[in-house]
């Protein structure tokens, strides 16, 4: 009888061939280990079918997409396009950024990382050299603001709520305000290029709603960076300072 243990093997008799034998023995093996394989993934097939799979799956998705707190709505349709799909992530995506939800969605709270890659790509900024410093810099102050890369240890990553960055604003400001004067080890933005143009704080604020609003700068906001901007429009030291604030802005800040 062949055993039915995953792992056993069966003896043959000692007049068989050693080849032969080693090769029965390796086929037979092989089965074993084949038909708890195919448990296995028959497991994985039930939970990936089970309708908690969809919604969590969903669940995470929305949160990631459009944000909290997440819709009772949101989470039904891209858990029924899950189960019609059959688990077709594209689909889903489809679905959870549809208008109709993206105009729903609450502003969300850049983490540290989106935060600070963000400003050094929208200014264009460099790294000095062969980039080392700068990035080990970028790093550091990650780290700084509570976001090191690959430190979360728990498999579910950093949080993506608000609530947790919120309470921890001064890294951030920080870095802001280091930015544009070069004060980040490695890392230099041109701030006389940005505003080489202009002649008034009208036309400076406008360049950066371009470059880091998309245009889409709230008046309120355009007008206290405008207004800070009028003591001296045409002056280096006062664009560094205006475009820290415009990087501290609620409107870069969030999206």
């Amino acid at each position: 009888m062949v055993p039915r243990s995953p792992t056993a093997t069966m003896r043959l008799p000692a007049r068989a061939a050693p080849s032969m034998g080693a090769s029965v023995a390796a086929l037979l093996s092989l089965a074993a280990r084949s038909a708890g394989i195919a448990e296995g993934l028959k497991v994985l097939q039930i939970l990936a079918e089970h309708p908690s799979t969809a919604r969590f799956i969903a669940t995470k998705l929305c949160r990631k997409f459009l944000g909290d707190p997440v819709q009772t709505a949101w989470v039904d349709a891209a858990a029924a396009e899950y189960t019609r799909t059959g688990g077709d992530i594209k689909a889903m995506l489809r679905v959870i950024l549809q208008p109709a939800f993206v105009m729903q969605a609450p502003m969300r709270l850049k983490r540290p990382v989106h935060l600070f890659v963000s400003a050094v790509r929208a200014l264009g900024a460099r790294l000095v050299g062969n980039g080392e410093e700068g990035t080990e810099e970028l790093q550091w102050q990650a780290s700084n603001a509570g976001q090191e890369p690959f430190s979360w240890h728990p498999p579910n990553g950093y949080p993506d709520a608000a609530p947790y960055w919120a309470n921890n604003p001064l890294p951030r400001w920080n870095f802001a305000a280091s930015l544009p004067w070069g004060d980040l080890k490695g890392i230099r933005v041109d701030v006389p290029d940005i505003f080489r143009l202009i002649t008034t704080a009208q036309q400076g604020v406008a360049i950066l709603n371009t470059l880091l609003f998309q245009g889409q700068l709230p008046m309120a906001q355009g007008q206290a960076l405008q207004a800070y901007l009028a003591g001296d429009p045409t002056s280096p030291d006062r664009q560094a300072e205006t475009l820290g604030l415009a990087l501290s802005a609620p409107a870069f800040q969030w999206y």
